[in-house]
This record gives structure tokens, sequence and C-alpha cells, in this order.
């Protein structure tokens, strides 16, 4: 099937859930009802459970037979176990389950319980005893103060007016080469002498190149060699500059907002960033998740045509909502916020699911991750995923840890491989790493925005994937506007760049088959597009402007480190073949930017051609062996590239304003180029929207260059 028509079969499935899922019934939920109720409009019942519960028992009996409406009053309901639906709780095609909240948005749903008895301890920092409180044997890492995350006692304390490059300690000589494990800290920095339990400490540190945060518990502390001991090693080897904190030190706990656990004292320390008494505002999670569609897709018995709508889901330990071995179920119009993982996980060959309409941010890991939709030996002839995610606003993920990607789909064949997904109209922004991340087979990113990325990490994109696998094909990337991608890293001990090693979209790690049409890439650092390795990828009628150092970046790769090759048992083949560059739109600084760069040219590329190149100021430059700055375009046409290709003024709109949309006038038309449907791109306003309009808020702070003040002598330059 090709790409529209999976995208018009998802549609179509929207369109037909819409007008079947029409309740012939209700069944009323309310804070103030009793589960005694019939669950009438003026007898409510008082749970969520038991309403499932109810239509249990009445399907026993036969007195079900049409779809049903579960209406959930305005209110906040503290659930006791998570929420489990099951095969038997499923509707039918014609006769749909939804659980809404009404008024949208006003029905709040948390994993969490209230901490009570608070007395002041000393320096603002109040106490409560939790004894008696039921944590379900197992302890909290995140706290919440009116509804908002609370800091856990840390060092060096969080810097508000840097949180992403801010608040940080940075790691002395190495130890031991390439160790995981062996932290030395610089003294006059840090004093671990002054913890009373060492062990209970945590270390959040961004190992060797910043590609993602560890956290990880100290094993032991050599306080004359100033050495920490990770309990657990980290994913990359540690290296001198890398920067850290530590929390969950009770000597540590010095600041507004900041909170510790003694587990063995069972009492609780916080400091109220108001100051305030926090009697009556705090809560912690207890429960692991919130909302679970829990079929067996061993047995092909999934969930099925159950719909949740216009909850507000909040405070768990790690998931909020889990698609578990369902199909044709829907996750639309929620809030999904502040959880310590993935807040919506859909796997385990789960199908023809919807996450539509959400707003989530605010969550420990990834906002949404497909994953294990089809099994890997019946990747082409086993059930197409065709899951969809639409029209959310997504923004500050990863808080609680690691995010490779904001929305992923994810992971690639080996185990399990996912296919025939779409993630569309999404608005992604302030992440930590990538907006959206994807491998499988002919999955679909389009009509995106995604901008302000990578906040944190670097060596990635605001759309990538990195499948190391080439016989994943099939993907498209298309009708998405990238732009301000960031990428955060260290130059040199001391010495950072924002933005930096990034690229708009990124075809890592020998990604193969994917077409990249129609995109708007703006402001990238590396470039527009980075192909790294893979066969057969298309770039074609893009808008790429102003990447710092390229526009387009090929970088092919003389050996396989993993996957597959076919035909290749030993790993050993040249990748990057096939590549195609067709009737693009580049628009860059020519003084201060190159084109494309690459090399092995003849085996990279099997077209390039009817591009339209606009070096502002400048020359269209390459990196060309022997070749003068003034004849790259001429020695690049000898090799039988861009033959119809022009140097010409693209003519867009209104660039100072970002609006890249071309001139009726444009030579890019005589090209072939066709326009870009710029107006679809993005959210969209609609019933099944949490809120409208977006408040598109970006944290665009400074990030530091010399975080530890700059050195003497040092210029801007590094």
């Amino acid at each position: 099937m090709n790409p529209s028509a999976i995208v018009g079969l998802i549609l179509l499935c929207s369109v037909a859930a819409s007008a079947t899922g029409q309740a012939a019934e209700k069944l009323y939920v309310a804070p103030e009802g009793k589960d005694t109720n019939p669950g009438t409009q003026r007898a409510p019942l008082a749970t969520l459970q038991r309403a499932r519960d109810v239509l249990r028992e009445r399907r026993k009996t036969g007195d079900l037979t049409g779809g049903v409406t579960v209406v959930v009053k305005a209110g906040s309901y503290r659930l006791t176990e998570p929420l489990v639906f099951t095969p038997q709780d499923s509707g039918t095609e014609q006769g749909r389950i939804a659980y809404v909240a009404t008024p949208p948005g006003a029905a709040v749903l948390v994993g969490s319980v209230p901490i009570t008895g608070w007395k002041p301890f000393r320096n603002g920092i109040y106490q409560a005893d939790l004894s008696g409180v039921d944590l379900r044997g197992k302890r909290f890492w995140q706290l919440y103060y009116r509804g908002q995350w609370q800091i856990l006692a840390r060092y060096p304390n969080f810097d508000p007016e840097h949180p992403r490059s801010g608040g940080f300690l940075y790691m002395g000589p190495v130890v031991a080469k390439d160790s995981k494990v062996l932290l030395r800290y610089k003294p006059g920095k840090l004093d671990p002498t002054r913890w009373a339990k060492p062990t209970a400490v945590r270390v959040h540190i961004w190992p060797w190149l910043n590609w993602n945060r560890n956290i990880l518990p100290v094993k032991s502390i050599d306080a004359a060699n100033h050495v920490i001991t990770l309990a657990r090693p980290a994913s990359y080897k540690l290296i001198e500059g890398n920067r850290f904190f530590i929390e969950n030190a009770l000597e540590e706990l010095d600041a507004p907002g900041e909170w510790f656990l003694d587990e063995d004292a069972k009492t609780l320390y916080f400091r109220p960033p108001d100051g305030q008494r926090p009697e009556g505002r705090v809560s912690v999670p207890v429960l692991d998740g919130l909302i679970q569609f829990h079929g067996d897709a061993a047995k092909a018995h999934f969930v099925g045509h159950l719909e949740l709508r216009g909850f507000r889901l909040a405070e768990t330990r790690r998931h909020l909502v889990e698609l578990n071995g369902a199909a044709h179920c829907t996750v639309a119009a929620c809030t999904i916020e502040h959880c310590g993982g993935t807040a919506v996980s859909i796997r385990s060959r789960s199908h023809h699911n919807r996450v539509i309409g959400c707003d989530i941010a605010h969550v420990g890991g990834s906002a949404v991750i497909i994953s294990g939709t089809v099994d890997w030996e019946h990747k082409l002839e086993g059930q197409p995923a065709h899951n969809l995610i639409s029209n959310n606003h997504v923004h500050d993920v990863g808080e609680q840890g690691n995010a490779w990607g904001a929305i992923m789909i994810n992971p690639g064949c080996g185990g399990n491989c996912t296919h025939d997904n779409v993630i569309s109209h999404n608005l992604v922004h302030d992440t930590p790493r990538q907006g959206i991340t994807f491998n499988g087979f002919r999955n679909i990113v389009e009509y995106n925005h995604v901008h302000h990325t990578n906040q944190e990490q670097s060596d990635t994109g605001a759309i990538g994937m990195g499948s190391r696998d080439i016989y994943e094909r099939g993907s498209v990337v298309r009708y998405n506007y990238v732009h301000d991608t960031g990428g955060y890293n260290m130059l040199k001990p001391g010495v950072w760049e924002y933005p930096h090693y990034c690229w708009g979209i990124y075809l890592d790690d020998y990604t193969s088959g994917v077409h990249v049409y129609g995109n708007v890439v703006v402001r990238t650092y590396r470039g527009g597009v980075m192909v790294h390795g893979g066969q057969d990828n298309v770039i074609e009628n893009n808008i790429i402007v102003d990447g710092l150092s390229q526009q387009i970046q090929y970088a092919p790769i003389d050996h396989l480190t993993s996957g597959r090759t076919p035909g290749h048992p030993d790993k050993s083949l040249w990748l990057m073949t096939g590549t195609k560059l067709i009737g693009n739109v580049f628009s860059f600084d020519g003084k201060k930017s190159a084109w494309v760069w690459g090399r092995k040219w003849e085996q990279i590329l099997a077209e390039s051609d009817r591009n339209l190149i606009w070096p502002r100021g400048g020359t269209v430059r390459m990196n060309l062996g022997g070749v003068t700055d003034g004849d790259y375009w001429a020695a690049w046409r000898k090799l039988g590239f861009d033959a119809h290709s022009v140097i010409a003024d693209p003519q867009f709109v209104n660039p100072a304003r970002d609006d890249y949309r071309l001139k009726p006038t444009s030579p890019a038309f005589k090209l072939g180029f066709k326009p870009i449907p710029v107006e679809k791109i993005g959210p969209y306003q609609s019933p099944d929207r949490a809120s409208w309009p977006l408040k598109d808020e970006v944290q665009r702070e400074q990030h530091l260059r010399y975080p530890e003040g700059k050195p003497a002598g040092a210029s801007d330059a590094g």
C-alpha cells in the first residue's frame, strides 16, 4: 500500500469511528457519586472502575448491545489502582465504549496520594511522617506541589535562568581510560564528606560526547582522591569536562522547591517554593501507571474500540497511558503531564489506535512511544500497525531522565519491527534531544512543526532515524516545518557551544529507502539534511535555508557496526549508494556556509539535478579535492551532476518573517518545483483538541558558553 493510501485509510477509520461512536446510552460518574448508585445522571457512580465493572456485568447478562458513553463529571479522581481495560471491556465498530470528561479538561485522574501532617523542621523546611502512608512498597522520585513538579534536593542547585545549561558540576581529569564508572570531581567544587548517606545519592551525568543522560547510584566515594565510583556503568565512557549534578542528599536541601525522602526514617522533607506551610498542597505518585489497555496480543485478543477523551492525566511513577495489545482505541483531547517515564506507550502488536489532540508536557521521558507493533518474523506479511499520532502539542519532555525523541517509533528490526504508522500535524518543541525519531517500515512523518529541539544534547536532529538496518525501507518525511534545531555540546573542557552538531532531518546509521519530500528546514547548525550511510534515499522538493555549516551533508560509513546487510554476513560493505538530490531550493550565506559536504561522490549520488541554489553574497562552495574556491560549481558539473540546476534568487514571499513560500515568478517552478502546502503544517483547531489556541512558548535561553567562568585569555571562538 502506498503512503497516500495509508493516510487515507487512517483518516477514513477516524471519520468512521466518529460516525459510529455515537453512544446509544450514558452512564455517569461524579466525585459526589456512590458506587452503589445506578449510574444515572441524578445518581452517579463514584469511580471509573465501578463504571467499567457495571458494563462488564451488563455484557455478561446480555443487557449491553450497543455503544455507551461513560460521562465523567468535573473533579479530581485519585486512583488507588491503575484503571485496567481488558478485551472484555471492548466496544465494537458499531458501538464504541467511550469514557468522556465533561466539560473537557475538568476531570482530573491522578495516581498520587496527598501528604499531610507537615511540621516545621528548619530553615523554611517542613517535615512529614510517612509511616502511615501506603506507598505500595516502592519509593517515589517525584513530588508535586500544587500540581507542579518539584526538585529533589540537588547540588549544584537548579538554575532557573539557564535550565538546560546551568546548575552543573564538571568532571576533572580521567581516572582510568575508557572507564564508565569512575568519576573524578574537582576539589573545592563538591564535598561528599558532608553526606550522611552517600550510597543513597544519585548522579545525573551526560557522558562522553553528550548524547544522553544517565541517572546512576553511587557505590562508593574516595574523598582522598576525589573519585566517585558509580554503582552502574554509564552508557559511554566518562571524559574530562562531562557535566553532572548529584541529588538525593538531605544535606543539599537548601533551595526553595527542593525535597528529600529519608526512606529509613519514613520522613519527607520539603521546602515550599512560596514559603507557605504545605498542608493540603503536596502529593507524591504511588501508581506506576494510570490507564492501561491490556490485551493478549499473542492470542490476538485485543482491547478494541474503546475511547478516552477530554481528561487531565497526571502524577504517576512511570507511564500515564499504556496501550498494550490494543486495537482501534483512541486517546483524544487529553492533557497528559507529570509522570516519571513515557506519557503514552503503544506496544505489543497494538494497531489502528489514535493519540490525537492531546497536550503532553513536563513528563520524565518521551511523550509517545510506539514499539513492537508487529513481529519481526512477519514484518512484511503481518498486521500493519496504522497507529496515528496527530494534532498533539508536545514540549518539555525528558525532565526525569532520558528522552531520545519526544515522539518515537521504536525499536527497529532485530526483535520487533514497527511499520505503517503516521505521525502528523504535531507541534513539538523544547526537547532535550530529537523532536521526532522513528524506525521501521513505511512509517510517515508529515505536516509537523518541530523547533527548538536538542536543547541539552548533540549529534542529532529535529526529525531523525537511525535504524542500523538497511532492510527497513519505505518511510516518508514530508511537509514538515523544521527550524532552530539547537544542539549543545562541549568543545573542550570548560568551553561549550550552542547551537552545535545538529541537523534538521537526520538519516543516521544506515537509514535507507527514505523519501524526504516537501519539507521547509530553516536555521540548522550542520545542515538541513544529513545522510549517514544507507542506500536509496531521496531528498526532493525541499526548501532548505541557512544551514550554518552546509545545507546537505553526506557521511558514508565504511563498515557496518551492527544490523544487517543483504549478502554480506561479515557486515563489510561500503554503504551509502543511490542517494538522489532532486528539485530542492537552497538559500544560505555563501560566504560562511557550504552547499553540500561529503566524499566518495561517485558512490554516494545516483542523481543530483534540478536544484535551485542561492549562495547569498558568496559562491557555491563544496569539498572537492584539488578544487579552488572559485571553481567548485564548474568542477561539480563536470562530474555529471546538476546539469539543469540554476544559481538564482528563489524569491521567497517574506523571509524576514520566516515566510518561505515562493512567489509565482520564482525560477524554481521552471525546474519543476511543486508548492509546499505550508498552510496545512502543524496542529489545527478541532473538537478533538485539548486546548486552542496553542501557546507556543519557547525557552529561548542563552546557553552558557563558559559555564565555569571564562578562562583567562579565552576568546569567543574558544
